[in-house]
């Protein structure tokens, strides 16, 4: 059987920390992480950043007593304004930043749960939106991506041929959208793909 392989291998969650970004050239700027793991996390850059630049980020929670500073290098970078870009922190930051996340973890209980994702799917397994959550979901453009071509459902080698060569940088927001049951594996649903599409066209632009 053929299978579609998460490659973003350690958990991830959609959690909002306030993160101040220290830029190579000098100054700084800041975003909300879109989402975090003791190993990255996406932000929102002022402009466009070249894979492979080194930052240094300092992530602050309200409900953690100590902020955490790290070290990572950008993973992806979306194609066009608001500047979506995937960090990985170095093995050494991913330690400090192991029970930063942790205890994250610990003030929200079930997030592990809602953030958890399979580390792989059957190639043949149908696709569909998942049910719309109560809260805004906050779409960052790749995600958008992921969900406008699923449309109400696909299969995921569908998904993977529709996408073409940029499968090999949507993979990671696929897994994530599918771990945060955006997207859920199962039957084509109209419905819910009518109910994300103001979503999706909001994050396209």
């Amino acid at each position: 059987m053929e299978f579609l392989v998460n490659p973003r291998r350690a958990l991830r969650a959609p959690i909002r920390c306030d993160a101040r970004v220290a830029m190579p050239g000098g100054g700084f700027w800041g975003s909300p992480t879109h989402d975090l793991g003791f190993a990255g996390c996406q932000l929102v850059a002022s402009n466009r950043l070249a894979p492979g630049t080194e930052l240094e980020i300092e992530l602050v929670e309200e409900r953690v007593p100590t902020p955490v500073t790290v070290t990572g290098r950008v993973a992806w970078v979306s194609g066009h304004a608001p500047w979506h870009v995937g960090i990985v922190f170095r093995p050494d930051s991913v330690q400090a930043a192991r029970p930063f996340f942790d205890a994250i973890l610990a003030a929200y209980p079930g997030l592990e749960a809602y953030a958890s994702c399979p580390e792989r799917i059957p190639a043949d397994a149908d696709l569909a939106p998942g049910p719309l959550p109560r809260v805004d979901p906050d779409l960052g453009h790749e995600e958008a991506a992921v969900l406008a071509a699923i449309g109400p459902g696909l299969r995921a080698d569908a998904l993977r041929d529709k996408l073409g060569p940029r499968y090999a940088s949507l993979a990671g927001p696929l897994f994530g959208l599918i771990g945060r049951q955006h997207i859920v594996l199962g039957p084509p649903d109209a419905q819910a793909a009518l109910g994300w599409a103001r979503h999706v066209a909001r994050a396209s632009r």
